[in-house]
């Protein structure tokens, strides 16, 4: 559904915004696994990290062969 729509990147924010909200945390963990299920592969989570990044709303801690840790910024 994402992939036909083109929302990978608004779907990956709403997510990560569900899942702190899950936590009560701001930084939380995304994995491949969770957003696949919904539509979103590996290649639109990393573009859509990396587009979200650059506009300042979250900070990614990226480590080789682990899932990307995100703190969502201004919570």
């Amino acid at each position: 559904m994402t992939q036909a729509t083109g929302t990978a990147k608004a779907f990956v924010g709403l997510w990560l915004l569900y899942l702190a909200w899950k936590a009560k945390s701001s930084t939380v963990t995304l994995t491949s696994q969770q957003l696949k299920a919904h539509g979103v592969g590996r290649d639109a989570k990393c573009r859509a990290l990396n587009e979200l990044e650059a506009a300042g709303l979250i900070k990614v801690s990226r480590r080789k062969n682990k899932n990307p840790t995100v703190t969502l910024l201004g919570l």
